[in-house]
């Protein structure tokens, strides 16, 4: 049983960043169910991406996980933000898009 009223933090990324216009929450067994993902796949679920923005300019889409930045599996919502706000010359994701694995480089 999900419970769908447990308080879900999301975050909309701000600022000068290639992930800016993504609204993210952290992957759990609510959207799992709902999005009908594997039990266990991890990561960062992209809830919506602003029309314009550069998150949808480096081509994320709602629904999208991200399950890995820079090489680090499994990411909390905590440390996507700290790795973002690290900033880096690009970023190597790996993202799950329905049945399908997206490995990217984005620069910075």
């Amino acid at each position: 049983e999900v419970d769908r009223d447990a308080e879900i933090r999301q975050i909309t990324v701000k600022g000068n960043s290639r992930f800016t216009g993504a609204v993210l929450v952290q992957l759990n067994g609510y959207y799992r169910d709902e999005l009908d993902l594997p039990a266990n796949l991890e990561g960062v679920l992209v809830l919506q991406v602003q029309r314009g923005s550069p998150a949808q300019r480096i081509g994320l889409r709602p629904g999208d996980v991200i399950r890995s930045l820079n090489g680090e599996r499994n990411l909390t919502l905590d440390r996507f933000q700290e790795l973002v706000g690290e900033g880096a010359r690009g970023w190597r994701l790996t993202i799950q898009r329905g049945n399908r694995v997206i490995n990217s480089f984005v620069s910075g």
